[in-house]
């Protein structure tokens, strides 16, 4: 059954608030990850990608003179505990086993950033448990299309923009909580020759058109002059995007600046490994992808009316420095000069 899947990874949230991504005690160290410590973790588990509780399963060993391999060590669902139906786990695993798959169409791409905040893990309102529960749909936006779950910026960049079909990435749509949206207003970005803010354009509009602080998931193209900006204490930072003219209406002249704000989180070692982690990727100048949620906010300046699309950043998966016109350009092959 779903609810049982084996996870190779869960998130720990610790009785002070902090929030700890664990890997199986067998698994390769990693700088963004601690191992699965019973003392530390036992009873505070969490899916990477919804709040259901997990637990640490040991597995088993191989039954002497026998043929059946024993189970590995995994983290599992509690018993009698379910999966949210926006999970991630649940969309890869299960999803595509039930339903008639069209390869020829976009994918329908879901968000898994489990460490950024409650907003990634928002309850989906697009899928329903039915019979035997599976996880089904009947949207016809989601019908028939291949699911993707990515995990990071970096993820998408590599599984999709650098070796996705491109036919298939323009019809794509991202599903997050309760926003289904066609890529072409997901993927934020500059035209290949960097004068054309067309989709920053109607990224502002659509905002404009919200509630006062409403938020869209986005991956967005930053495009920075200077280094990102840290506090003396190093533990919050911003980077600015090159501000760009939008248009001239009854109020001014209007102005768009893309922003990130570095926020990791507030207490703990993680917070510093983050900080730090972020410190290093944003060190220098040029060209980044961000995934986040923009957010609007608008305000009078001297030269007119400035646009900010301000992105938090509280987790180094949410960010990779990465010129788009290069992504996927192949290698020249080396020429032998002749001796």
């Amino acid at each position: 059954m779903l609810d049982f899947l084996k996870i190779p990874k869960a998130r720990a949230v610790l009785d002070d608030g902090t929030v700890e991504d664990v890997v199986l005690p067998t698994s390769l160290t990693r700088a963004d990850a601690v191992a699965y410590d019973a003392d530390r973790h036992k009873g505070k588990l969490h899916c990477p990608s919804c709040d259901v509780k997990l637990h640490f399963n040991r597995g088993s060993a191989v039954m002497c003179g026998g043929t059946m391999q024993g189970q590995r060590p995994h983290f599992k669902t509690n018993p009698g505990h379910a999966h949210d139906p926006s999970c991630a786990y649940i969309v890869m695993h299960d999803d595509v086993e039930h339903e008639e798959v069209d390869r020829t169409r976009g994918y329908r791409i879901h968000l898994n950033l489990a460490t950024l905040s409650t907003l990634f893990n928002e309850r989906a309102r697009h899928y329903q448990r039915a019979e035997g529960r599976r996880i089904v749909t009947d949207d016809p936006r989601l019908v028939g299309r291949e699911s993707l779950a990515v995990q990071s910026a970096s993820d998408l960049i590599t599984r999709l923009l650098k070796n996705g079909d491109p036919a298939r990435i323009r019809d794509s749509v991202v599903v997050q909580g309760k926003h289904i949206l066609p890529w072409n207003q997901f993927f934020i970005r500059h035209s290949s020759d960097g004068k054309d803010h067309t989709r920053f354009h109607a990224l502002t509009e659509r905002l404009l058109r919200m509630n006062k602080g409403a938020r869209l998931p986005v991956l967005m193209e930053i495009r920075s002059d200077r280094p990102a900006q840290w506090n003396q204490r190093g533990d919050a930072g911003t980077m600015d995007s090159q501000k760009f003219f939008w248009r001239r209406s009854e109020r001014g002249t209007e102005f768009i600046a893309p922003r990130l704000y570095l926020d990791p989180p507030a207490h703990g070692k993680l917070a510093t490994e983050t900080a730090h982690l972020l410190q290093a990727i944003t060190g220098e100048a040029g060209a980044y992808l961000v995934m986040g949620f923009a957010r609007l906010h608008t305000y009078q300046t001297r030269n007119g009316l400035l646009h900010a699309l301000n992105i938090s950043v509280s987790d180094e998966s949410q960010i990779a420095r990465v010129e788009l016109r290069n992504l996927r350009k192949k290698p020249t092959p080396s020429v032998l000069k002749p001796d």
